[in-house]
């Protein structure tokens, strides 16, 4: 969202001090339409039942819901589902966690702004995804490549919605090859 938002700006106002010579994107939801979204993600974005859902939410339920996102459901420890719980239930987090689901909405809000840009930039994109990614399917890495102009598509097997975690390693080295080191 934040990458997309970006590009429009730099597309539309042609900002100099937004210097941007090339860009990574990486199973976000751009084509939200496409998203299989998880049944957690659409209660939590529920204004009626996204409150109750969070405050009642759980450290087993977020390891259930990683464990179903995950391309191997092993690859997750226990100590990185406790690190999630604390971040997400720090300071009273789970009376706000319902709104950080919001950024769904935007991304059909701002749909034709973001894909947009990404259909009219003339600036190299390099878009790596992850093969087995349950909500942010395949469908809309292929699509972003086909409606891009200057795209590369590189596909991750064997992972899935959190590629960055499930394999640090392969992901940063693919990350950091698309950028020519």
């Amino acid at each position: 969202s934040i990458a997309t938002e970006l590009l429009a700006r730099y597309e539309r106002f042609k900002l100099q001090e937004l210097n941007i010579n090339q860009m990574v994107l990486c199973n976000g939801s751009m084509h939200v339409e496409m998203a299989q979204l998880r049944l957690i993600q659409k209660l939590l974005l529920n204004k009626w039942s996204g409150p109750s859902v969070a405050r009642l939410s759980s450290r087993r339920t977020l390891a259930k819901n990683l464990r179903n996102i995950y391309a191997d459901s092993s690859q997750i420890s226990e100590q990185e589902i406790s690190a999630l719980w604390h971040m997400m239930s720090y300071n009273q987090g789970r009376r706000v966690l319902h709104k950080t689901t919001q950024y769904i909405k935007q991304r059909y809000t701002y749909w034709y702004r973001w894909i947009g840009a990404l259909q009219t930039t003339e600036l190299p994109i390099h878009i790596i995804w992850a093969k087995e990614d349950p909500v942010a399917v395949i469908q809309m890495a292929t699509t972003l490549h086909q409606e891009i102009n200057n795209s590369q598509l590189t596909l991750l097997d064997d992972l899935g919605h959190f590629p960055m975690l499930e394999s640090p390693q392969r992901w940063s080295r693919a990350v950091i090859e698309s950028l020519g080191f």
